[in-house]
C-alpha cells in the first residue's frame, strides 16, 4: 500500500473541503491510499495517521502553507515521523512558504521538493504512482 498525505497549515475554517490533490493521488492506482490532516487535527487523527505510515511502502506527504505565521501543529510532528522512516518516505512536497517546515526538512534533500505550482505537483504525484 501506499499512502498519499496532504497536510494544510492555516485556518481549518477557511479551508476547503474538497480535497483535489488527495482525489487525484487515489485515482492513479489502486494501492494508493489518500487522506489529510490539517495542523489543528486531533492528537488521536493524527495517531491513526502515524499507523497509516507505518503500514505503507511508501508515503508521498503533501503540505500546503496557507498561513506562514501559524504553527504547523500536526504538520511537524508528522514530517518529523516520517523524516525518522526513510524506508516509507518517497516524496515530500512543501507548498507554500513556511520557515519552520523548511528548517524542518533542511538536511534530508532526496526527496524533499518546494512547490507551489499545481501542475508540477500533479507531475510530481503521477511519478509517485507509478
Amino acid at each position: 500500500m501506499r499512502l498519499f498525505l496532504q497536510v494544510e497549515i492555516g485556518d481549518w475554517q477557511e479551508s476547503d473541503y474538497d480535497k483535489p490533490f488527495v482525489h487525484y493521488a487515489s485515482s492513479l492506482s489502486n494501492d494508493i491510499v489518500g487522506t489529510d490532516l490539517d495542523s489543528q487535527s486531533e492528537a488521536v487523527v493524527v495517531d491513526l495517521v502515524l499507523k497509516l505510515i507505518d503500514q505503507s511502502d511508501m508515503v508521498f506527504l503533501l503540505v500546503i502553507a496557507h498561513n506562514p505565521a501559524l504553527s504547523p501543529g500536526c504538520a511537524a510532528r508528522v514530517l518529523n515521523y516520517l523524516l525518522k522512516r526513510p524506508e516509507h518516505a518517497a516524496v515530500v512536497v512543501l507548498c507554500g512558504d513556511h520557515k519552520t517546515m523548511e528548517e524542518l526538512v533542511r538536511g534530508y534533500e532526496e526527496g524533499i521538493h518546494k512547490e507551489s505550482q499545481p501542475e508540477k505537483i500533479k507531475t510530481l504525484i503521477k511519478e509517485f504512482a507509478q
